[in-house]
Order: structure tokens, then C-alpha cells, then sequence
């Protein structure tokens, strides 16, 4: 091989390198970083609606609980206090944008508790994982949670199975 390919492989195979490492393992969430960075350094501030407010569970929310032995995901009625707070201020609606869709080890009796908090907040929606028609234990996606299209639909409409919430919580949410 003639010397003046060297560097083109070592370039080929730096890129290939970290191609790999950014989409596995620690190098996917270094990827993301990278990604929320880009969307906050070009996001224009002004069209934020200020009466849209973000309760994130984030890194320190995290290791303020891991500390006290409580790993995530969390006993789900430590969610209660947060949505009387958010209720008590006059939230038109509460979204949670975690997955409420298997048994917590938690014990039924705390699940009990968080459905109740759900019900008596009143405004309160939760998320379901959609699939492609490809997972078994997923229920069939209903009629009126699907859009009608015409042709050949973009994959993340052509999700036909949900994993909804638990029924406790489903039955206490406001949309169902």
C-alpha cells in the first residue's frame, strides 16, 4: 500500500471509531448531551410560553434520593406531594412523561395512594408506550388514539400496540 493512504485509513478508522462509541453504551448519552446543547443554543427564548412550567427529574433529583436508599424508579406515591404543589398553584394540566406501565415492588397500597392524587388533581394525563405491531404483550393501539392517513404513514404513526398505563392510574387520569 502506498504510503500517502495512510492517513486517509487512519482518518477512516478514527471516524469509524467514534461513530461506534457515540452510539453505544456511554457514548449514546455524551451523544444526547451533545444534541440538548445544539437545541439550547438555537432555541429562540421568546417563544417559550411562560405559563408552560418543566418539573424535570433530573440528575440531582436523582442522587438526592439515592442517597436516602431510593433508587428510580421511584415509589410512585412520592409523586403526590408534587402534584398537590402544582395543583395548589392552579396547573391546568399536569403531563408526566414517565412510563406507569409495570408493577412497582413498591407494594399496591402506594400505587393506590398516587392514583388517588391523580384523581383528585383532575387535570392530570399520562404517557403509554407505543410500539410496531411486533410486540406481543402490547395491546392493540385503539381507533381514537390513531390518525388517519393517506399512503404509506411515517413510522412513529405506524404504531399500532400501546403499553398503556396501569389500570389504577389509567381510571384516574382526566384523558382516557
Amino acid at each position: 500500500m502506498p504510503p500517502r493512504f495512510v492517513p486517509l485509513l487512519i482518518a477512516l478508522a478514527a471516524t469509524l471509531l467514534v461513530t461506534v462509541a457515540l452510539r453505544s453504551g456511554p457514548g449514546e448519552g455524551l451523544s444526547l448531551k451533545g444534541l440538548d446543547l445544539l437545541y439550547a443554543l438555537h432555541a429562540d427564548k421568546s417563544d417559550a410560553d411562560p405559563r408552560i412550567v418543566m418539573v424535570e427529574v433530573d440528575q440531582a433529583s436523582l442522587d438526592h434520593f439515592a442517597k436516602d436508599n431510593i433508587p428510580f424508579p421511584w415509589p410512585r406515591s412520592l409523586y403526590n406531594p408534587v402534584l398537590a404543589f402544582v395543583t395548589e398553584g392552579g396547573a391546568k394540566s399536569v403531563s408526566f412523561d414517565i412510563l406507569f406501565d409495570t408493577d412497582t415492588v413498591f407494594g399496591a397500597e402506594v400505587d393506590a395512594s398516587f392514583a388517588e392524587a391523580i384523581a383528585k388533581a383532575g387535570n392530570v394525563t399520562l404517557a403509554a408506550a407505543l410500539y410496531d405491531g411486533t410486540k406481543a404483550d402490547a395491546a392493540p393501539l385503539p381507533d381514537r388514539l390513531t390518525l388517519p392517513t393517506e399512503g404509506v404513514a411515517p413510522a412513529p404513526l405506524r404504531m399500532g400496540r400501546v403499553a398503556p398505563p396501569l389500570s389504577p392510574f389509567v381510571g384516574a387520569a382526566s384523558v382516557r
